[in-house]
C-alpha cells in the first residue's frame, strides 16, 4: 500500500488481533484463529483460518479502521501491548534461533541500528498514535482482495463478498 513503516504498527498488530479480531471472530464467530500484519514492505493484511462464517468475517474485517480511528485505552493496557510486542523480540534465543534471525535480518536488508529505532517507536506508541494508523488501514481495506480457501458450500453462500469464486480440486 505504500505506507511508511514504523515500530508502532507492532503495537498496532497485537491491539487489532487481541482486541478487536481475537474477540469478534475467534470468540464469538468461531474461528479457530485470527490474525494481522504490516511489513517493512508496505503490505498489510487480515486473516482468520477454520472461519465458519465468510460474510460476518468480511464484515468485522471491514469495521477495523473505525475500531482504529475511535481507540482508546489506559496506560496500563496499552504498557500490556507494548510488552507483549517485545516478548517477540526479547526472548531468550538458542544459536540456532539467533543464525535464522541473522540470515532473515540479511536477506531484508534490516540492519541491528534499525531494529533498534523500531523497538524506540513501539515503546514510545500512545493511543494516539494508533488513531493516526487508521486512515492507512481504511486505504488498505478499500484496496484489498478478498480470498478463501474452505467449505464449498460456505463460500457459495457468502459470494458476494468475492470478485469470482473457484474449485480448486476439479
Amino acid at each position: 500500500m505504500g505506507y511508511d513503516f514504523d515500530g508502532g504498527m507492532l503495537v498496532l498488530k497485537s491491539i487489532i488481533t487481541n482486541e478487536y479480531l481475537w474477540k469478534n471472530i475467534r470468540e464469538l464467530g468461531g474461528a479457530y484463529g485470527c490474525n494481522c500484519n504490516f511489513t517493512k514492505g508496505g503490505y498489510a493484511y487480515f486473516t482468520s483460518y477454520r472461519d465458519p462464517n465468510c460474510k460476518s468475517t468480511y464484515d468485522i474485517m471491514s469495521g477495523i479502521s473505525e475500531f482504529v480511528r475511535n481507540y482508546d485505552t489506559d496506560e496500563r493496557s496499552m504498557t500490556k501491548h507494548i510488552i507483549g510486542t517485545f516478548s517477540k523480540f526479547e526472548t531468550p534465543k538458542t544459536a540456532k534461533i539467533k543464525g535464522e534471525e541473522s540470515f532473515y535480518s540479511y536477506i531484508s536488508d534490516r540492519s541491528e541500528d534499525e531494529l533498534a529505532i523500531i523497538k524506540e517507536e513501539a515503546i514510545a506508541v500512545t493511543p494516539e498514535k494508533i488513531r493516526s494508523y487508521a486512515d492507512m488501514i481504511e486505504a488498505v481495506l478499500e484496496n484489498s482482495t478478498v480470498c478463501a480457501v474452505g467449505n464449498e458450500a460456505k463460500i457459495e453462500k457468502d459470494k458476494e463478498i468475492f470478485m469470482t469464486t473457484k474449485n480448486l480440486f476439479r
